[in-house]
């Protein structure tokens, strides 16, 4: 029995190495768990963003093209349509010759107008009215 006592205290002592360690070592990966989480977010935003730039870039191309192509069409019948009620409109012609219905310039129709209806007259404004005046 005697040799039993002997033995229990030396299994209980502790060599000089396990004394020197911590009672509870810190986990090293939970360390890192900030940096990863931003490093993640922060991949996916710039990403996001990327994506986001190139669509808007996507957009912004397709636009341009779209208004070129447009600015490149020729309409033929609408041209020809305006040319037609351009010369109608600024051209000399025969309408009804037996009546003797003449077309000429719009602009030259119009001061014939104006000499034919008091042309010379002076136009006077109305004066403004009392209630309008007060406010």
């Amino acid at each position: 029995m005697a040799e039993q006592e002997k033995q229990a205290p030396a299994a209980t002592e502790a060599t000089p190495a396990e004394a020197e360690l911590p009672a509870v070592q810190p986990d090293e990966a939970n360390l890192q768990a900030p940096y990863l989480f931003r490093l993640v977010w922060g991949t996916v935003a710039l990403v996001v963003i990327i994506v986001i730039m190139l669509v808007v870039a996507a957009r912004w191309q397709m636009q341009k093209s779209a208004e070129a192509a447009a600015a490149s069409l020729r309409y033929p019948l609408r041209e020809e349509t305006e040319a037609h009620a351009r010369q109608l409109l600024e051209g000399y012609g025969v309408v009804d010759a037996e009546r003797g219905i003449y077309r000429i310039p719009i602009d030259r129709a119009m001061e014939e107008v104006v000499k034919a209806y008091g042309g010379d007259s002076v136009w006077t404004l109305p004066k403004p009215s009392e209630v309008s005046r007060r406010m």
